[in-house]
């Protein structure tokens, strides 16, 4: 006749007892660990902002796919100085104005914010990325998204250009598949005061 060993059942139910309290004990840290976004901009510890510089790198992309002619036209103060075919390049030279900062890398990331909402003007959704001091080369991001493609149709970006002895404020538009435009805004002394760069390659 065998009898109930009460020493065995009751190490059991310790052993049992135990790997239930390390169980729930990984689960309970597993749970509360910060949930991190994978990207390549080493940023660990804050959400992305929209990423409007991989807009500009699928635009060059694209136009250096679709062969189209690229006309340029300058003013300076108002008066035309310039207007001819240019090329790739020189879209290219323009594009790094727009993208040669960006706000998601880890050492920027905190020191920008973004707010996001629907434009009931012009009916897109807009994702507005701020610097929180002026002393940032990217003052401003501007991301109007289309409803219905969730694509980029136009991004607005003002920042400061700087030489060895003065600041521009520079105020650049770039529309999909269409044009870009920067205006440069000089100090009053300078001359130009105020110039205005547009290139196109679709109406």
């Amino acid at each position: 006749m065998k009898y109930f060993d009460v020493d065995t059942a009751a190490k059991s139910v310790l052993s049992i007892c135990l790997l239930m309290c390390i169980m729930a004990f990984a689960a309970c840290n597993t749970s509360e660990q910060p949930l991190v976004a994978s990207n390549n901009t080493g940023s660990s510890n804050q959400e992305l902002l929209y990423p409007f510089v991989e807009f500009i790198a699928a635009e060059s992309a694209y136009l250096d796919s679709t062969p189209l002619g690229i006309i340029k036209t300058i003013t300076e103060d108002g008066k035309l100085v310039d207007s001819s075919l240019t090329d790739m390049a020189e879209v290219k030279k323009y594009a790094q104005l727009f993208s040669s900062v960006n706000p998601n890398i880890e050492a920027l990331r905190p020191k920008y914010s973004e707010e996001s909402f629907v434009d009931m003007t012009l009916g897109y959704n807009t994702f507005i990325i701020t610097a929180l001091t002026p002393d940032l080369p990217l003052q401003k991001a501007t991301v109007l998204i289309h409803p219905e493609t969730n694509a980029v149709e136009r991004l607005i970006v003002q920042r400061y250009a700087v030489t060895d002895k003065d600041t521009a404020q520079m105020f650049m538009t770039w529309r999909k598949h269409k044009s870009l435009q920067v205006v440069e805004n000089w100090p009053a002394h300078k001359k130009p005061a105020t110039r205005i760069i547009h290139l196109k390659w679709s109406d």
